[in-house]
């Protein structure tokens, strides 16, 4: 990539043994339904304004992802994931300030999810 190029959007693809039998996991941590079902094999939720997650049918790779999404409120968030049936140890500190707890879908992908501490 030139030095000059700007990044406008992220894609982390999330591969899955089958995007039927993942949907619903998906739903449950993101809160709600795909936000774009492009084909039989994807399904995607829009996270911010630029960034997306999909899964990804791909039974070869399945399970070899590592995402790590950062919040405002991990806790806040950490309460709603439980509401959702995905429950989750107490996060961690990863340096001062920084705290992250680690999830794993069922096909084993490493989604993370950290908040950094404003400084001050």
């Amino acid at each position: 990539m030139p030095v000059d190029a700007t990044v406008t959007n992220v894609f982390a693809a999330i591969p899955v043994m089958e995007r039927d039998e993942a949907l619903p996991y998906y739903e449950r941590l993101t809160g709600r339904r795909p936000d774009l079902i492009p084909n039989d094999q994807e399904a995607c939720w829009r996270v911010t304004e630029t960034a997306w997650i999909y899964i990804l049918t791909d039974a070869a790779v399945a399970g070899s992802a590592r995402v790590t999404l950062l919040v405002d409120d991990l806790q806040g968030l950490l309460g709603e994931l439980a509401g959702r049936g995905i429950e989750s140890g107490p996060p961690q500190t990863v340096t001062e300030g920084t705290r992250a707890v680690l999830l794993r879908d069922p096909d084993g992908n490493q989604i993370q999810f950290g908040e950094v501490a404003a400084p001050g």
